[in-house]
């Protein structure tokens, strides 16, 4: 009758330690994802004004490389064409 022991109050107390731990620890979590959600409203990086005037120089900044890309592939098989017509 005595092969079974009841568990030690030092491993209860233990784990009813951790248990209140991670209810700490979920309810801090769940205020923050709170506190995201409520200022998910307003956008991180907002622009307030826009400047309309003048051309955006960017986008050719943007689109050089390919066009010159673009130019050196046409360049090349063009060159070759010609030379195998001209034979």
């Amino acid at each position: 009758p005595g092969a079974f022991l009841p568990a030690a109050p030092a491993s209860a107390r233990t784990s009813r330690a951790l248990v209140e731990q991670h209810l700490d620890v979920s309810q801090v979590a769940a205020a923050a994802a709170t506190a995201v959600w409520a200022s998910g409203s307003a956008p991180a990086l907002a622009v307030i004004e826009e400047e309309d005037e003048g051309f955006d120089v960017r986008i050719l900044a943007v689109l050089a490389l390919p066009a010159l890309a673009v130019t050196w592939a046409l360049f090349n098989v063009w060159r070759v064409a010609l030379r195998q017509t001209v034979r």
